[in-house]
C-alpha cells in the first residue's frame, strides 16, 4: 500500500492511490520518457517536475532511468529536473549516468556526416554540463582524486563543445558559455579542497582549455554589440539609427563570468598571454581595462586581427580592438605613424570586408576603420593604397568610397602647415588624374542604353565622387598647389570627362520614357553645376 505521505504526489501526477513504494520509481520513470518523447503527453516535464518538487517525490527518481532521457531532451521542465536530480540524488549514480552521456555523444559526434549540422546535440552538451556542475563536488573520494575522476569527462567536454559551439544558436552558445564557466567554477573549488598541489596544477590547465574551446566555438553567439556600442559613442553625428540589438547584456554577461573565472585560475583577461591566439582577440575586448599602448598592441594581434576578418570569427569583438587602438594612436602627442607592415596588412583586409560584408553597420564601420588607419599611415603608403584602392578591379564597390577617403588626405594635406604633403602637392593629379576625371572603363556613356543600366551601374555613384572631389579642390586649394586650378588642368578635365558627362546627362534627362528623374543622374547634374560655377568664378566667366 502507498505511504500516506505520498498520496498528495500519486494525485499529483495522475498516477493509482495504492502503488506500492516500489512501484513508484519504475512508474515515475516511464512517465518521464513519455513527456520527453510524446507529441501530446498527458503529464509534461514541468508538471512531473512540479509534482517531485512540491511533494518530495525526489526520492522516487532513478538516475540512471531518467538522465538518458533527460539529458537529450530540451521541453520546458527539462532543467529545472535536471538541476534537483543533480542536487539531491546519488552523485555516484549521476556521474554513471554522466560519462555514458558522454561517451555515446562523443562516438556519435566522431561518426556523424556534416549534412546533420542542422540537428546536432548542442542542448545534451548544456545538460550535460549543468550535471557535472552540480554532481561532481559531491562525489565521495576513495583512492581516485578529484583530478583523476573529472580528466576524462573534461577531455570529452572539449571535444564535443569544440564540435558543437559553431552549430549552436544564440541562446544554446551563450547556455554552453554560461554553463562551462559555471562548471569551471565548481570543479576548480573541489578540487582545490580535496586535490593535491600538482592535481590543482593540471585541473587547472584542463579548465582553461576547456573555456578556450567554448569561447572560441561560440563566439558568434555572444553578441554583445562591442565595436558598435563604441562606435556609436565615439561618432554620434554618423548614427542614423543604431545598430545595437536587444538582448546584447545577455552575451556580455556570459563572457564576464568566463574573465572572472579565468581570474581565479590565473588568467587575467587583460594581459596578453605568451602565445596568443584568436582567443586573446575576445578576452582583451570584453576585458573592462585596455591599457595596453595601441601600436605594440596591434603589432602583437596584427596575425590574428587577420585571420579573425578572413575566417569571420570573433568579428565584433575584432573590429572593437581595432576602432578603440586606432583611436588610441590617432590620440597620440606627438603623432607617430603606424608601421607600414600593420598598414599593409590591415588594407588587405579591411577593403574586401567593407565591401562584400552583408551587414552595412560592419561595412560603414570598416570603411571608418581604413579611413582612420590611413590617417596613420605614412604619406607615400597612403598614396600607393589610395591609388589601388580608387581603380579596385575586384570590389568596384571600393572605388566609390576611396574617392571620399581620398578627399579626406587631400583636405588634411590643403590644411596642414607649410609642409610638404604629396596630397597638396602636384604629385595628387600625377597620381589620380586618370582615375577621377575619366569614366571606368572609358566607354563607360557609350555601354549605357537603359535606365536599368543607369541603376544597377556603381560608376554614375563613383563619377558623382569624383565631381564632390574636384569642387573641393576648386574652393580649397587657392594657392594651387595641386596645379588643378591651371587653365592647362580645367581644358584636360573638360576634356577627359565633363564634355561628354554633360552629353550623356542631356540624352538621358530629356528621355521621354523617363517619369521621374533618376537620383544618379539628378546627383551628377548637380556635381557638373557646382563645379562649373566654381570655374566661372575662378575665371571671372
Amino acid at each position: 500500500m502507498a505511504l500516506l505521505s505520498h498520496k498528495d504526489l500519486l494525485e499529483a501526477l495522475g498516477l493509482p492511490s495504492d502503488l506500492q513504494d516500489e512501484d513508484i520509481t519504475d512508474v515515475l520513470s516511464t512517465l518521464i520518457s513519455t513527456a520527453a518523447h510524446d507529441p501530446t503527453p498527458q503529464k509534461g516535464l514541468d508538471a512531473i517536475y512540479s509534482a517531485v518538487s512540491q511533494y518530495d517525490g525526489i526520492s522516487y527518481l532513478d538516475p540512471l532511468s531518467v538522465l538518458p532521457v533527460l539529458i537529450s531532451c530540451d521541453r520546458d521542465g527539462t532543467r529545472e529536473l535536471i538541476q534537483i536530480i543533480g542536487q539531491d540524488c546519488s552523485a555516484k549514480e549521476v556521474v554513471i549516468a554522466i560519462q555514458e552521456a558522454l561517451e555515446q555523444l562523443k562516438f556519435a559526434l566522431e561518426s556523424e556526416s556534416d549534412e546533420n549540422d542542422s540537428e546536432r546535440p548542442v542542448q545534451q552538451v548544456i545538460n550535460v554540463i549543468s550535471l557535472s556542475s552540480l554532481s561532481f563536488p559531491k562525489l565521495k573520494l576513495g583512492k581516485r582524486t578529484a583530478y583523476t575522476i573529472i580528466a576524462p569527462v573534461l577531455s570529452d567536454l572539449q571535444f564535443c563543445v569544440g564540435s558543437l559551439g559553431r552549430s549552436a544558436s544564440k541562446d544554446q552558445g551563450r547556455g554552453l558559455i554560461y554553463g562551462t564557466a559555471s562548471l569551471a567554477k565548481s570543479l576548480y573549488s573541489w578540487v582545490a579542497v580535496s586535490g593535491l598541489p600538482a592535481d590543482i596544477e593540471q585541473t587547472k590547465d584542463l579548465l582553461v582549455r576547456l573555456i578556450d574551446a567554448t569561447i572560441f566555438a561560440c563566439a558568434s553567439s555572444i553578441q554583445s554589440f562591442l565595436a558598435a556600442r563604441l562606435f556609436e559613442a565615439r561618432f554620434p553625428r554618423l548614427v542614423i539609427s543604431s545598430s545595437i540589438e536587444s538582448g546584447w547584456q545577455e552575451g556580455e554577461q556570459s563572457v564576464s563570468n568566463v574573465l572572472d573565472v579565468l581570474l581565479e585560475l590565473g588568467v587575467p583577461s587583460n594581459t596578453i598571454p605568451e602565445r596568443p591566439s584568436l582567443n586573446t582577440l575576445i578576452y582583451l575586448a570584453h576585458s573592462t581595462s585596455l591599457s595596453h599602448p595601441p601600436i605594440p598592441l596591434l603589432s602583437t594581434l596584427l596575425p590574428f586581427i587577420v585571420a579573425s576578418i578572413q575566417m569571420n570569427v570573433a568579428l565584433d569583438e575584432c573590429l572593437f580592438l581595432l576602432l578603440d587602438t586606432l583611436l588610441r594612436a590617432q590620440s597620440l602627442v606627438p603623432r607617430t605613424d603606424l608601421l607600414p607592415d600593420i598598414v599593409t596588412n590591415l588594407a588587405a583586409v579591411l577593403p574586401p570586408l567593407a565591401s562584400t560584408h552583408p551587414d552595412p553597420f560592419v561595412r560603414h564601420l570598416t570603411l571608418r576603420l581604413v579611413s582612420l588607419l590611413l590617417n596613420l599611415s605614412p604619406q607615400p603608403l597612403r598614396l600607393e593604397i589610395l591609388m589601388e584602392l580608387t581603380s579596385e578591379p575586384d570590389f568596384p564597390q571600393m572605388r566609390s568610397a576611396a574617392i571620399g577617403l581620398l578627399k579626406e588626405a587631400v583636405l588634411e594635406g590643403l590644411s596642414a602647415p607649410i609642409v610638404s604633403n604629396v596630397f597638396a602637392s602636384k604629385m595628387l593629379l600625377q597620381a589620380f588624374g586618370a582615375v577621377l576625371f575619366k569614366t571606368i572603363p572609358p566607354d563607360f556613356f557609350s555601354t549605357v542604353h537603359s535606365v536599368e543600366d543607369i541603376q544597377e551601374s556603381l560608376e554614375p555613384g563613383r563619377i558623382s565622387e569624383c565631381l564632390s572631389l574636384y569642387y573641393v579642390l576648386l574652393q580649397r586649394d587657392k594657392d594651387n598647389k595641386t596645379g588643378i586650378r591651371g587653365k592647362d588642368s580645367i581644358v584636360s578635365v573638360e576634356g577627359s570627362l565633363l564634355s561628354s558627362l554633360r552629353q550623356f546627362l542631356e540624352r538621358w534627362m530629356q528621355a521621354t520614357d523617363i517619369a521621374e528623374p533618376l537620383m544618379p543622374l539628378v546627383s551628377l547634374q548637380m556635381g557638373v553645376d557646382r563645379v562649373d560655377e566654381t570655374i566661372r568664378t575662378i575665371h571671372n566667366i
